[in-house]
């Protein structure tokens, strides 16, 4: 990304933020950065002699504006260290730390230090933003600093739940690297995200669930199984030859579906989905695959065709006979077909001889 700057991740992630908590920046978020973590913020960060301070500025409902903020990168201090972020405002500071591999210790109090020399008229907030927790003598030394410890999983949280409100004012290409940005780090996250009642729940019955995925395992096979003798069954009685096969089994679902397809000259996507799962076995849905809801012209043409037809959801499906039980002969689904090809060929070739 033309925003990140340098190769080192740290140094990456560093110039990623100083560009969105930049208002003034062309992304559009306009401070949805800045105003997100101030939020975050508590009393954890600033020091006791400005808690009323801080108090009266909540309290009156601050509003930055906009054009007034400034945000530095590894602003040097009198010991030559460094602040991998400065955000200035007219009222408040905020000195950011940040970590993404290390949790090493960094000089918090001489970070504070620089803020009191350098801001003393505006309120000084201090934040150690880091992707890991940090060992204790790190904690101990960021709490004796005032600096407040947020991680980014915290922030990026909030970020995202703020995101509604500046969305419309929101400008690509910044926008998508910013859901890049955010789904690389949260990668990066140390340890499990599984729900701790579901990762419970596999650890006590772990055999039961062996078990239940060896089945799933064979309906899937038997399933598809299934699908491909039909559609062999399709091909050799010739009875959709106008029509192109597909196929497609989810990764979840429990379902195997077979599909012919047609592109007629009037716009008209014609779609066949033959759908099998144990709950509603053997469906026929006829559907126009260039649009997402109800179709004039397949209406007109399935009503051409003599092809009684009801409403199917979701989505919007044009349902073509009653269920056909899973375990029925094969023969069932194929008449079941046949007829419904014999109606759409003869009313696709007048179609075509109109043209």
């Amino acid at each position: 990304m033309q925003i990140a700057g340098y190769p080192h991740l740290e140094n990456v992630a560093s110039n990623i933020l100083q560009f969105y908590f930049d208002p003034k920046q062309p992304h559009g978020l306009q401070g949805l950065f800045i105003e997100t973590l101030f939020k975050l913020l508590t009393v954890k960060s600033v020091e006791a002699t400005q808690r009323d301070a801080r108090k009266e500025t909540l309290s009156g409902g601050q509003l930055i504006e906009y054009e007034q903020v400034e945000v530095h990168r590894e602003v040097a201090t009198t010991e030559d260290k460094r602040i991998d972020l400065l955000i200035v405002t007219e009222t408040f500071v905020i000195a950011i730390e940040n970590k993404i591999y290390s949790t090493k210790g960094n000089p918090f109090e001489h970070y504070r230090d620089h803020l009191r020399k350098h801001y003393p008229n505006r309120i000084q907030y201090g934040v150690f933003l880091c992707l890991r927790q940090p060992a204790d003598c790190v904690r101990k030394a960021v709490d004796s600093s005032t600096f407040e410890i947020i991680s980014y999983q915290r922030f990026f949280q909030s970020i995202l739940a703020n995101l509604g409100s500046v969305v419309l004012h929101a400008r690509e290409p910044y926008l998508t690297h910013l859901r890049d940005f955010i789904s690389t780090l949260r990668q990066l996250i140390p340890g499990t995200t599984m729900d701790p009642k579901m990762l419970s729940y596999f650890q006590e019955n772990r055999k039961q669930v062996e078990e239940l995925l060896g089945g799933v395992q064979e309906l899937r096979a038997d399933m598809k199984q299934k699908t491909t003798e039909l559609a062999q069954r399709i091909e050799g009685d010739n009875i959709a030859p106008l029509f192109i096969q597909g196929g497609w089994q989810p990764q979840i679902e429990l379902y195997d579906l077979l599909s012919y397809t047609v592109n007629l000259q009037n716009n008209l996507g014609l779609r066949v989905n033959i759908n099998l799962s144990p709950s509603d076995g053997w469906l026929v849905n006829i559907y126009d695959y260039h649009i997402k809801g109800r179709s004039e012209l397949l209406e007109s043409l399935l009503n051409t065709c003599g092809i009684s037809w009801k409403p199917r959801q979701p989505p919007f499906r044009y349902g073509y006979g009653e269920s056909i039980a899973y375990a029925a002969d094969i023969d069932q689904i194929c008449e079941r077909l046949a007829e419904l090809f014999i109606k759409l060929g003869s009313g696709i070739v007048a179609l075509q001889n109109t043209k």
